[in-house]
C-alpha cells in the first residue's frame, strides 16, 4: 500500500518505537511468565519442531546472535503484544520450565530441574557457569509505542512479509567443504560454456535450475548424493543410500538432501571432483539430447537417469526414452478412458482400458506405478524406477559405454575412503 507525505511527516515527528536490551531471564520471568507479554490470537500457534527449539538454546549458550523481538505497548505500557518472536519466546520459556533438554557432551541438560519422569542416567542441569551465560544473554527488543490492536496487526503483517530462508538458501549458506566445492562449479566450463550460463538457458528448471534463490546449488547437492552414497561399504548399501538422500524437501525435517549435507563433513578430493564433473558433463549432454528429441522429463526422471548411468550395467538411454514415452501414452489413454466413462460410453472405455493393460504389461504392470511419483525423488519412487530401469532399459547386445555396477562400486568405495 503506497504511503503519503503526511505519514512520513507524522512518523518522523513522533518516534514510534524504541530499542532496548534486556537479560533473557528477566524477559521470560518478569515479562512473559507474568503475562505482561500477550501472544495475540491472530499470531501463529506454536509449531516449531523440537530440533528448532534445541538449536535456539544452543545458539544462546554459544553466544550466537539471534534476531530481535518486536512488541507493541498496550494499555499505556502496562502490557505488550508480541508482534514477532513468538516461537523463540515459547522455546526459551519452555526450556526454563524444564520441558525439554539440550545435549552437552553426550548428557541431556535441563535448565535447573531434572524432571521426575526422566531417566536420571546421563541427565543434569546447567552448571553455574552455563546458567549465568544463559540467564544474562541479552535479547534485543523493539517496542512500538501505544499501537491500537488494528495497527499492531498491520505491523505484524509487515514483519511477516519478510521472507524466511528457503531450504535452498539454507543449503547455500551451510558451511562445509562440499557446499564450497559445489558453489565453485558455477564457473566450471562444459563445452565452452560455464555451468551458470548453461543453467540460465536450460529449457526446464527440473533439468538444471537457474542460479536464482540458490536452487542450482541445491540441485547439484542432490546429484552429489547419488554419486557418493553415505555410510555405505558394499554394493547393496551403496545402491540403497544413493536412492535415499536425493529428496530436496522444502522443510529441514523432510529434506533428505539436507540431512546428507549435515552428515557429510569430509574434504573433497581431486578424484571425487573429477568423477563428479564427469557425471555432470554426461548429464548435461543427455538433457541437451532430450531437448533436441522433443522429450520432456520430470524431476524424478532426471535423477533416475543420473542414477542409472552409474548403477545400472549397460544402461540404455534410448530404451529409457522409449519407456517414458510409453508412460506418457499410458497416461493419455487413462485420461481418455476416464472421459468415456464419464460420458457413459462403456464400449469405448473398455477398448481403451484393454489398450492400457497391454501397454502396461510390456513393463510387467510396472508402468502404471511409474507415474505415482515421477515428479518426486523420495526413496520409494527412486527404488521403483530403479527396478524398472534395471529390467527394461538395458542393452545386453553390446556395452553402451556406461561403467558396470561392480566397477562403479569399487570406484566409489575408493573415493569414500
Amino acid at each position: 500500500m503506497p504511503i503519503t507525505t503526511e505519514q512520513i511527516a507524522e512518523n518522523n515527528g513522533n518516534k514510534s518505537y524504541r530499542h532496548m536490551d534486556i537479560p533473557l531471564v528477566t524477559f521470560i520471568m518478569n515479562w512473559v511468565i507474568t503475562t505482561k507479554v500477550i501472544f495475540p490470537k491472530w499470531q501463529r500457534e506454536d509449531c516449531w519442531p523440537d530440533e528448532y527449539r534445541v538449536q535456539l538454546i544452543e545458539s544462546i549458550l554459544t553466544k550466537s546472535d539471534i534476531p530481535k523481538f518486536y512488541l507493541s505497548t498496550v494499555n499505556n505500557g502496562n502490557t505488550y503484544y508480541l508482534l514477532d518472536g513468538g516461537h523463540r519466546t515459547r522455546a526459551i520459556k519452555r526450556y526454563i520450565l524444564n520441558e525439554y533438554p539440550i545435549e552437552i557432551d553426550g548428557e541431556k541438560v535441563y535448565y535447573d530441574i531434572v524432571p521426575i519422569n526422566s531417566s536420571k542416567r546421563s541427565n543434569r542441569i546447567l552448571n553455574t557457569f552455563e546458567k549465568e551465560l544463559f540467564d544474562n544473554y541479552h535479547l534485543t527488543l523493539t517496542i512500538y509505542e501505544n499501537l491500537t490492536e488494528k495497527d499492531s496487526r498491520k505491523t505484524f503483517n509487515i514483519l511477516q512479509n519478510s521472507q524466511p530462508m528457503t531450504m535452498a538458501d539454507i543449503v547455500n549458506s551451510y558451511e562445509s567443504p562440499l557446499i564450497d566445492y559445489l558453489r565453485s562449479l558455477y564457473t566450471y566450463s562444459i563445452g565452452g560454456q560455464i555451468l551458470e550460463q548453461i543453467a540460465a538457458t536450460s529449457l526446464k528448471d527440473c533439468y538444471l535450475p537457474k542460479n536464482m534463490n540458490s536452487k542450482l546449488i541445491y540441485h547439484l547437492a542432490s546429484i552429489w548424493t547419488i554419486c557418493f552414497p553415505l555410510n555405505a561399504t558394499n554394493p547393496t548399501e551403496k545402491i540403497n543410500s544413493s536412492l535415499k538422500y536425493t529428496l530436496k524437501g522444502e522443510k529441514r525435517s523432510s529434506s533428505m538432501c539436507y540431512k546428507y549435507i549435515q552428515e557429510y563433513n569430509e574434504p573433497i578430493s581431486d578424484e571425487q571432483k573429477e568423477y563428479f564433473q564427469g557425471i555432470l558433463e554426461n548429464y548435461i549432454s543427455s538433457i541437451k539430447d532430450i531437448d533436441e528429441r522433443g522429450h520432456t522429463f520430470k524431476t524424478g526422471e532426471c535423477m533416475t537417469m543420473i542414477h542409472a548411468n552409474i548403477y545400472v550395467p549397460n544402461f540404455s538411454l534410448d530404451k529409457y526414452w522409449e519407456m517414458i514415452d510409453d508412460e506418457r501414452k499410458l497416461e493419455m489413454l487413462e485420461k481418455k478412458a476416464k472421459s468415456h466413462l464419464e460420458t457413459g460410453d462403456a464400449d469405448e472405455y473398455d477398448k481403451i482400458k484393454e489398450a492400457c493393460k497391454i501397454l502396461d504389461m510390456k513393463y510387467g504392470h510396472g508402468l502404471s506405478e511409474w507415474s505415482k511419483g515421477y515428479t518426486n525423488i523420495n526413496k520409494d519412487h527412486m527404488t521403483r524406477r530403479y527396478n524398472l530401469v534395471k529390467k527394461y532399459c538395458t542393452d545386453t547386445t553390446h556395452d553402451s559405454g556406461s561403467n558396470t555396477l561392480d566397477e562403479d562400486c569399487v570406484h566409489l568405495s575408493t573415493l569414500s575412503e
